[in-house]
């Protein structure tokens, strides 16, 4: 007895869309209703409970561009590709859920999987880049409550001085911290 058989295809074109503009933008609340249910059923997410819990979860776009490639289940790069590739060639789902269906989960498979590897770089660049920057924000809070100054002393390297007011003459107690 089959009960699925010829599933509407996917809305590939509206589901490509909203993960290109999550990329894109650095933002997962592009993530749309479609996407969202696609990425829980087809690439190896759970559903953190519902689509507000995964954008809570995924605000680090770069993890989530990542896990777009191995799923929250694997740490293999290839992952999607292959779950793609399972769609395309297994006849159990051509005749389980008709074969636009699975051209549909294929294509969005493949595309989100390209549009991931597409910005991945950039995206963990940015969210190294903005640890960077809320950690100094911590340590120049800390070293204020402390009395103590922060000065950097190397633009390319990132270092920085913790120099107190009382210390300024003494470079024994100067702290060198890299950033």
């Amino acid at each position: 007895m089959i009960f699925y058989k010829n599933w509407k295809p996917q809305n590939t074109k509206g589901i490509l869309n909203s993960v290109r503009k999550i990329l894109e933008f650095g933002d997962i609340r592009h993530l749309t209703k479609d996407a969202y249910e696609h990425i829980i059923l087809h690439m190896g997410f759970i559903a953190h409970f519902s689509r507000d819990g995964f954008v809570d979860t995924y605000r680090n776009v770069a993890l989530f561009a990542e896990k777009l490639l191995t799923s929250e289940y694997s740490n293999q790069l290839d992952y999607n590709t292959k779950e793609a590739k399972r769609y395309a060639t297994d006849p159990h789902f051509a005749e389980q859920y008709g074969d636009a269906y699975c051209q549909s989960v294929v294509a969005c498979n493949v595309g989100v999987v390209q549009l991931a590897q597409k910005h991945l770089a950039r995206l963990q660049n940015e969210s190294n880049q903005n640890q960077k920057q809320e950690e100094l924000k911590q340590m120049q809070a800390i070293a204020k409550k402390y009395n103590y100054k922060v000065e950097k002393i190397s633009q390319t390297e990132g270092y920085f001085n913790l120099i107190h007011p009382k210390e300024k003459n003494d470079d024994k107690r100067n702290k060198e911290t890299n950033l």
